[in-house]
């Protein structure tokens, strides 16, 4: 998107410095290499205002995303990083309701405490743990 609030109307567009990537064109450069440029251009321009360095740290997690996708164009990165949020949100999605199945009930401050599927309370428990020693394995119970 351009930006027109500083350029006069008749003012002749400028040619860009980095042509866009296109996939499988030898003479430009793929996807990662050209966000990297980008991000070097901001802040080469910026120098060392925060806003541009603000920009260019941006610009930079995105050449990593892409880098590691895989992303050969602006539409693939798109594409590749839906995809895999969806896919984080899927398992969060799972997690939550694995966790809904394993709920420990009201707790002990509700009057008859439920120990999660236990089924007795601490008392009536056995217990089983190892003790530690460095000779020989002895269970207790």
């Amino acid at each position: 998107m351009a930006n027109t609030y500083n350029t006069p109307v008749d003012s002749p567009r400028p040619q860009p410095t980095f042509p866009s990537p296109t996939p499988g064109d030898p003479h430009r450069v793929h996807w990662p290499e050209y966000l990297l440029l980008m991000a070097d251009a901001v802040e080469r321009i910026a120098g060392d205002a925060e806003c541009g360095l603000f920009i260019a740290n941006h610009i930079l997690a995105m050449h990593r995303q892409a880098r590691l996708m895989g992303a050969v164009s602006p539409a693939d990165h798109l594409a590749k990083a839906q995809a895999e949020a969806d896919r984080q949100a899927a398992y969060v999605r799972a997690l939550e309701e694995e966790a809904g199945h394993w709920a420990l009930g009201p707790g002990p401050d509700a009057g008859d405490p439920d120990l999660g599927g236990w089924g007795a309370h601490p008392d009536d428990a056995s217990m089983q743990a190892w003790i530690a020693s460095p000779v020989d394995d002895t269970w207790m119970n």
